[in-house]
């Protein structure tokens, strides 16, 4: 004898578990775009911030230099970041040993 309703009611509880599932997924995506839309925000106002600092001691001209510069020299720019990068390493590393 075997009766049916053991059945049904686990079908029932697999469906509400689904449900709850369900239903943390959407407000676990709601929370991270909603972190996320407030993580871009604070960029958008830093980065404006920090156009406003640089305009203030005129390093905005400079960072535009600077920005074509490297456009137009790409590899030349990456080979003095590597070295500046090196010398700086050295330079703090051997301040470490003192």
């Amino acid at each position: 004898m075997h009766n049916g309703n053991g059945g049904d009611k686990l079908n029932e509880q697999n469906n509400k578990i689904k449900q709850l599932v369900e239903e943390a997924t959407e407000k676990g995506r709601e929370l991270l775009n909603e972190g996320l839309e407030g993580a871009k925000e604070l960029l958008e106002k830093k980065t404006a911030e920090l156009k406003l600092k640089a305009a203030e001691y005129g390093l905005d001209e400079t960072a535009d230099t600077v920005r074509s510069y490297v456009k137009k020299n790409p590899w030349k720019s990456v080979g003095i970041a590597v070295a500046v990068g090196l010398f700086l390493g050295r330079l703090t590393a051997s301040s470490d040993r003192d």
